[in-house]
């Protein structure tokens, strides 16, 4: 499962549907606040609570100093999220 959040006043640039109809996925679009849940949660701590997605399957982390390479990584969408961490003392 995937979950795209995202508002433009433009269309997109280079964004061709037709990935997601050769792979027969479906699109849930919202707008507005962060998507929630019924009870007001919001719908991406709800994932996390109830386990369908995990921080391993989202964060990728880079040591601060191989911050260029995170940033070309998220860039390429090789990872959903790069976070730089602090690197231990030597």
């Amino acid at each position: 499962m995937a979950v795209l959040a995202g508002v433009y006043r433009h269309p997109v640039a280079n964004f061709d549907p037709e990935w997601i109809f050769r792979r027969d996925l479906t699109v849930i679009g919202g707008k507005g606040q962060p998507l929630v849940t019924a009870q007001g949660e919001a719908l991406a701590i709800d994932f996390f609570r109830r386990g369908v997605l995990r921080a391993e399957q989202v964060v990728t982390a880079f040591p601060r100093s191989q911050a260029a390479e995170a940033f070309a990584a998220q860039n390429a969408a090789a990872c959903l999220k790069a976070v730089l961490t602090t690197e231990a003392a030597a």
